[in-house]
């Protein structure tokens, strides 16, 4: 856990001397790349949706079973929770 906070830190600090150390720069943003990051969005939130699809039944199972903290999963021994 000690090398996870130190990471953390390294790469706060890294990120805050960068952005203190900027310097201003006068470029030009395509207007076509606000389409693209909005095509990234999109993307991701139809992959993200696609694998929680994919995945349904086996998140449904760990909410159900291990965080409500049943005993038995489906498949399991029966009689106890049926």
């Amino acid at each position: 856990m000690n090398r996870l906070k130190f990471l953390l830190l390294v790469s706060c600090g890294i990120t805050g001397l960068t952005v203190l150390l900027a310097e201003p720069v006068f470029a030009y943003v395509d207007p076509g790349t606000g389409s693209y990051v909005l095509q990234l969005i999109i993307a991701g939130l139809v992959g993200f949706a696609f694998t929680l699809k994919i995945f349904w039944s086996r998140l449904r199972v760990f909410f159900q079973y291990n965080i409500l903290k049943r005993k038995n999963p489906p498949g399991g021994p029966k009689g106890e929770d049926e």
